[in-house]
């Protein structure tokens, strides 16, 4: 995992998975990685367009509130050379059986981390690989998890049960209920 408590603090470029699992956590989890990630956060134009296209088209809920938010400009990425890393990215990501347009947020996520020496935060395992293998510094909703426990930030109690609603929302990995209580608190162990 790369440190996300630098002392010179890096961008966290977040891609569209990882930011609907904390909108679907409800309002407590949300507020505690906005309130301490926020500053921080910022997203490429692909994943603005793939968040508002989930909302309308699919009717996701959960990301209206991270819609909502008071982010930093997208990250551009419009230009040609732009397009054709992303492009290229994704031709490493894609599936025989996967759509044409499968793949462009993690892929702009990747490419924005890169351009900007960033953190891609990304849960897609597949995409979290590739970042890495192209020497992305990378993370992921449980490495964010863990600062937000070791913080004492939540308590234990509501941040199991936004897991649970994560859980539903994407494909997160299991995690043991201790991993998910702050060192004081005992009663999970």
């Amino acid at each position: 995992m790369t440190n996300l408590s630098q002392p010179a603090p890096r961008f966290l470029i977040c891609d569209t998975g990882l930011l609907e699992g904390f909108g679907s956590a409800g309002d407590d989890l949300w507020g505690c990685f906005w309130g301490r990630f926020g500053g921080r956060a910022r997203i490429a134009d692909a994943v603005r367009d793939e968040i508002v296209y989930r909302i309308n088209a699919r009717g996701i809920d959960a990301l209206r509130k991270v819609m909502r938010a008071r982010w930093q400009p997208a990250i551009d990425l419009t230009d040609v050379g732009a397009q054709l890393e992303i492009d290229e990215i994704r031709q490493r990501l894609r599936r025989a059986d996967d759509p044409p347009s499968m793949h462009t947020g993690e892929s702009a996520t990747i490419v924005a981390a890169r351009r900007i020496d960033g953190i891609a935060l990304i849960d897609d395992r597949d995409g979290f690989n590739v970042a890495k293998a192209l020497g992305v510094a990378t993370a992921q909703t449980l490495d964010l998890i863990d600062i937000i426990v070791r913080e004492d930030l939540v308590d234990c109690a509501v941040l199991w049960a936004s897991w649970g609603r994560m859980r539903r929302s994407s494909r997160l990995p299991d995690a043991p209920r201790s991993r998910l209580c702050p060192p004081g608190c005992g009663r999970h162990r």
